[in-house]
């Protein structure tokens, strides 16, 4: 439910932390320039020492919860080949090290209606994921960014659903920027995650709100607090 980078010295702690309060912990690699699938297709040598401390904590926080990690991932998404060589490389990697955590490729928002690249539709991803055939991965469904998208949420068909792995829920703020905290906008969050409960689909969820945006709506673990409260309640049919 908050975010850690995971190269600042406080991740490790951040994990214990989050298991010992009984939390499963899911991982986002890094969005910063030298951890792009580009830089990796670049100099593989180099991005693999790049990566090695993701490889330790990805192990850290699967060797300390019952059910394996995601690890989510941005899609190169002009690249839509060499996306798919990085993530049998990843996987590989995880292989040798013994390693089930999941691969997930997150649903991006379009840049609008003629952005038709490959990973800004669950169709589109979908199918992308369906020829790459690998068996660790799936999709993240980001339900703010399909928000975006489109203003709405379309209903997933049962196809998209074999392909979802993980989910991202979070909210809007007034601006409408995402990674609110619940019910402070407009994202419908409450019917996707009750569409998912309804068809008994099997996976994990994560809160993705920024703890800068719940210090705007007042203490900011209180706030979050409330989001978990919230999600809870639809979890539970309330």
């Amino acid at each position: 439910m908050g975010r850690v980078h995971l190269l600042q010295p406080i991740a490790r702690k951040a994990i214990s932390y989050a298991h010992a309060a009984g939390f499963h912990v899911n991982l986002h690699s890094p969005l910063t320039t030298e951890f792009k699938i580009t830089e990796w297709a670049n100099d593989r040598d180099a991005y693999r020492l790049r990566f090695a401390p993701m490889l330790d904590l990805i192990h850290f926080a699967e060797s300390g919860q019952v059910a394996p990690p995601v690890l989510v991932i941005h899609a190169a998404a002009d690249h839509p080949e060499t996306t798919g060589a990085y993530l049998e490389w990843l996987s590989g990697e995880l292989d040798e090290r013994g390693s089930n955590t999941r691969l997930s490729l997150e649903l991006r928002t379009t840049e609008g209606p003629a952005d038709h690249r490959f990973d800004r539709s669950v169709e589109s991803l979908g199918s992308f994921l369906t020829e790459l055939d690998l068996p660790r991965t799936g999709m993240c469904w980001d339900v703010a960014h399909a928000w975006e998208s489109g203003g709405s949420i379309t209903p997933l068909s049962p196809r998209a659903l074999r392909w979802i792995n993980h989910v991202h829920i979070h909210d809007s703020r007034a601006d409408a920027a995402v990674h609110a905290p619940l019910d402070a906008g407009s994202v419908p969050w409450r019917e996707a995650v009750a569409a998912l409960k309804d068809v008994g689909w099997q996976g994990s969820i994560t809160l993705e709100i920024r703890y800068r945006y719940a210090a705007e709506l007042g203490e900011p673990w209180t706030v979050l607090e409330a989001s978990l409260r919230s999600f809870q309640s639809v979890l539970a049919g309330e």
